[in-house]
């Protein structure tokens, strides 16, 4: 379901798919920021300003 997410960013259909799985992004963006910032990680933080 996320990697239908991906493929279909580009397409209207992508929020929809987002907006369902909403509480697991939330989740996943709070893991990776907390991964970044406990690391301090530079390379992390810029992948996941990259991937947002």
């Amino acid at each position: 379901m996320v990697t239908a997410c991906f493929l279909l960013y580009s397409d209207k259909y992508a929020i929809g798919c987002i907006h369902k799985n909403f509480e697991f992004w939330i989740l996943f963006w709070i893991k990776i920021s907390i991964a970044s910032f406990r690391y301090n990680n530079k390379r992390t933080i810029k992948r996941f300003h990259l991937l947002y």
